[in-house]
């Protein structure tokens, strides 16, 4: 609902990694690495972020950044709470 921030990783139809955000409810912006994953390897997955910007690296490669838009520089005051779906 409103005053909602949340985010999500997967992977997308074309076997790239993504994260999406959503912050106070609004629609998910996502960034995309260049990647491909396939099925049934094992991978290290970072995601990160710093004021506005969000990052995505698989393993050792190059770091993706992105700029999320949000309506403050904060996650909001509620706990994170990490899901799988």
């Amino acid at each position: 609902g409103v005053g909602t921030d949340h985010m999500r990783w997967g992977v997308d139809s074309s076997d790239h990694p993504f994260v999406e955000w959503s912050s106070n409810n609004a629609a998910y912006q996502r960034l995309t690495g260049t990647e491909t994953i396939s099925v049934d390897t094992e991978y290290l997955f970072y995601v990160g972020w710093t004021g506005l910007t969000q990052e995505l690296s698989i393993d050792a490669a190059s770091k993706h950044v992105g700029t999320r838009d949000a309506v403050q520089g904060s996650w909001g005051s509620g706990d994170l709470v990490l899901m799988a779906g």
